[in-house]
């Protein structure tokens, strides 16, 4: 999540605000870019010029830019979308951690602040794992009020999975 604010802000500093509703996309790309780059660099047994790799990636930044912003093409992903989704690539990839949880929560509350009865169960649930001995009946029962709401499952699956819990 912080590459992703990280990017962001980088490439909203280069490109300005005209890339604001393609920023979810281009960074996904230049992600997968830097990403392909540096798994290739690992592998290598020669020595790689750093400077000219990045130079090279900001110049097919440049012409995708330019190609998106001349195009006129709906974006595919929202920069909003991206937290959840790389948060969701980060759990299968790395062990999930109580504070990941946490600020998931915080963010759901922050949407739901009008909706008193979800903004409590995910008040109740933000209290108890915050606890050092979560009760998970108690967590089960906040996640059971959970059920229906469809912004709040990737948030259920990374509780259960945090606690061991069940899919029912």
């Amino acid at each position: 999540m912080e590459t992703t604010q990280f990017y962001k802000l980088s490439l909203m500093d280069i490109y300005g605000k005209q890339i604001e509703p393609f920023i979810g996309d281009l960074i996904i790309i230049l992600h997968g870019i830097f990403q392909s780059y540096m798994h290739w660099t690992l592998f290598q047994k020669k020595k790689i010029d750093y400077y000219k790799l990045a130079t090279f990636i900001l110049q097919r930044m440049d012409d995708l830019v330019k190609g998106l912003l001349k195009n006129g093409k709906e974006a595919i992903v929202p920069f909003e979308e991206l937290d959840q989704g790389f948060l969701h690539i980060n759990q299968l990839t790395k062990k999930l951690h109580k504070k990941d949880l946490l600020h998931q929560i915080r963010k759901i509350k922050k949407q739901y602040s009008h909706s008193s009865d979800l903004y409590i169960t995910l008040d109740v649930l933000e209290s108890e794992i915050s606890n050092e001995k979560p009760r998970i009946p108690v967590i089960q029962g906040m996640l059971s009020n959970l059920k229906d709401i469809e912004d709040t499952l990737p948030l259920q699956r990374q509780i259960k999975k945090y606690f061991h819990l069940k899919e029912k």
